[in-house]
């Protein structure tokens, strides 16, 4: 180490990602060499974007290149680009730290799943692709330089837990990581040339650079059969093709579900590669994660961190080419660029139409994509637009007939003659909603009820009212009626139904805004529901949870005055005997199955042991 260096530790969260990388026991570790290349190739896309601004940059004569030298008697990889560079302060930052969210859920997730064969699937995912490295090598040092700049610097460590940075010596600006092997035998395979040209034929056949791969025999031009493969007639590509575009585009080697690949000229022009992943992405729900859409205009990339795709489709990976928006354009101005809009609309279309063709024609391979991926296609139905009810149309539910995958066209198919709702009720999960009291009147007239049990369900049924003139409706709703088909004569007694109103109000007071008598209750005593068009209970706990709600408002309580339990009660309340113990028990029981918070808990577990008692 010089003397004019500057030692830097590792930000604490690159430290543990380190750890479980370089320790882990994995199966796919030439993922370091689609990384490395990866980066490379992104980073003379940035130089070419840059130039743009600024023509000064480019050499005369300058020719994108990537090379991947093999020193097998030192037992070094190097690998070469002339891309945008870097100085000392971009070191620090982009190999000293990285986003802390990302190494966070990617070092939790190895943690905790155990699963360390998937390690190198992990690594492209989370943005942790250049400590990858420390997989097969004992000390990295990184040697580049700025384009524009004039000074060179050299960044090495062995991954022990800090790093160095000094200033060298370097003619033209791009970057040069050597990679020193590990000296076991089992990485002896990473500085042998057949092996390392097959991994980049394998893991790099989109990049748009010819890579040279250089050994001491001789070298090999690898000019890409796939360089922007999403130019090509589809026709002339193979399934093979398409498989090793995925590999490097999506970053997961497990396949993908469905393509769109598509050409579009006229009124606007672009072409579009898009994969549907086969399995869902470990960081599908982090809420900073963002569309994996590479954009580029006349085959200069842009960037991928853009906002082409809704937030719903963020799992689907590709690219979009576009010869209508302008090479100069602002990164910062992507997000209100109309035709980058138009764009996304008509992309948002094709995946939705591929998506009902798969539902259609390969529908057990579209339920094991929805169990994955279907809980973030519904954030969809949330936003008001043009698409939720083709959204709709793609969506699978479980319902009270079977708690396999059914349409809600499918569902609209089979409802009776005279039903014009479609009924659903909310649920934590199929068994709660299954067996809820709320659905005993249409259980007794063989009424089919959706069963939504994801937390998105919450919140698209309050922005969907009707699907094909049909109304949506909760079986939770105070004044749902359900005509009673099995012609039983209904007997109501005026006198009873009044005195068990008011002993109910009576004693819970504000616990409860109002007490009725139910229609729909058959088989159980008493339940609560919420007022017609009001928030369901579900979303309200799940709202006042998240404190966006102050307090839960007082619910609507529902009795059955011709179920045993409440008659025995009547019959006490009228011989006016105490009922007090009854009734609150009956509300608790009623608050645990609608998932509502009890009022006091304490006084419930005490009434239960003197039950028991």
């Amino acid at each position: 180490m010089s003397e004019k260096s500057t030692v830097h530790k590792f930000d604490a969260q690159i430290g543990k990602v380190l750890k479980i990388v370089i320790n882990s026991i994995y199966t796919h570790r030439e993922i370091f060499l689609r990384e490395l290349i990866s980066n490379a190739s992104d980073a003379i896309s940035k130089l070419k974007y840059q130039a743009i601004a600024s023509p000064s940059l480019l050499e005369e004569g300058y020719t994108p290149q990537i090379t991947v030298e093999i020193q097998q008697e030192q037992r070094k990889i190097i690998i070469s680009d002339n891309g945008i560079g870097m100085d000392e302060n971009d070191m620090i930052q982009n190999l000293g730290t990285i986003a802390k969210s990302g190494t966070e859920t990617f070092a939790k997730t190895l943690e905790e799943g155990g699963n360390a064969p998937n390690v190198a699937d992990l690594i492209g995912q989370f943005g942790v692709g250049f400590y990858s490295s420390f997989m097969v090598a004992k000390k990295v040092t990184v040697i580049s330089k700025k384009a524009g700049g004039n000074k060179a610097f050299a960044w090495s460590s062995e991954g022990e837990g800090e790093y160095s940075i000094e200033e060298t010596t370097k003619e033209t600006a791009g970057t040069q990581i050597i990679l020193e092997i590990k000296p076991e035998e089992e990485f002896d395979e990473f500085i042998d040339k057949f092996r390392v040209e097959h991994i980049v034929k394998s893991y790099s056949n989109h990049i748009s650079t010819p890579i040279l791969i250089k050994h001491e025999t001789g070298e090999t031009l690898i000019e890409n059969e796939s360089s922007a493969i999403w130019l090509k007639n589809p026709s002339s590509i193979s399934e093979e093709q398409y498989q090793e575009a995925y590999n490097s585009i999506g970053g997961m080697p497990s396949g993908y579900f469905a393509k769109i690949h598509s050409k579009v000229e006229g009124s606007m022009e672009y072409c579009a590669l898009l994969f549907i992943p086969k399995t869902k992405p470990y960081d599908l729900y982090n809420p900073t994660r963002k569309n994996s859409i590479k954009l580029f205009v006349k085959r200069v990339f842009i960037t991928e961190d853009s906002t082409i795709l809704p937030e719903h489709f963020r799992f689907v990976k590709g690219v979009l080419d576009s010869s209508d928006l302008p090479l100069n354009i602002s990164r910062e101005t992507l997000q209100n660029n109309k035709i980058l809009e138009k764009i996304g609309k008509s992309l948002e279309k094709k995946i939705i139409s591929e998506l009902e063709t798969q539902l259609k024609n390969e529908r057990d391979s579209y339920a094991k994509f929805w169990n994955d991926f279907g809980n973030v296609i519904k954030e969809g139905l949330c936003r008001a637009g043009e698409f939720n009810i083709k959204l709709l149309d793609i969506c699978l539910f479980a319902t009270s007939y079977s708690s396999s995958n059914t349409t809600i066209g499918e569902y609209i198919s089979r409802m009776k003659p005279e039903q014009d709702s479609i009924y659903y009720i909310t649920a934590e999960n199929y068994e709660d909603g299954i067996n809820n009291s709320q659905l005993e009147a249409c259980k007794k007239n063989d009424i089919e009820v959706l069963i939504l049990t994801d937390t998105v369900d919450n919140f698209w049924v309050n922005v969907i009212a009707n699907y094909q003139e049909k109304h949506l409706k909760p079986v939770s709703s105070a004044e749902l009626t359900i005509e009673n088909n099995k012609n039983e004569p209904e007997v109501i007694d005026d006198a009873k139904n009044a005195l068990l109103l008011n002993i109910f109000k009576e004693t819970l007071g504000v616990a409860i805004g109002e007490v009725k008598i139910s229609k729909k209750l058959v088989e159980s005593p008493i339940c609560l529901s919420q007022s017609e068009g009001g928030m369901s209970i579900r979303m309200e706990r799940y709202l006042f949870e998240q404190k966006q709600l102050p307090f839960m408002s007082p619910k609507i309580l529902e009795v059955n005055p011709n179920h045993p339990i409440i008659e025995k009660l009547y019959e006490k309340a009228k011989a006016e005997q105490k009922v007090d113990d009854e009734i609150n028990n009956l509300f608790d029981f009623a608050c645990i199955e609608a998932g509502e918070i009890l009022r006091k808990p304490s006084a419930f577990i005490r009434r239960m042991y003197e039950l028991m008692d």
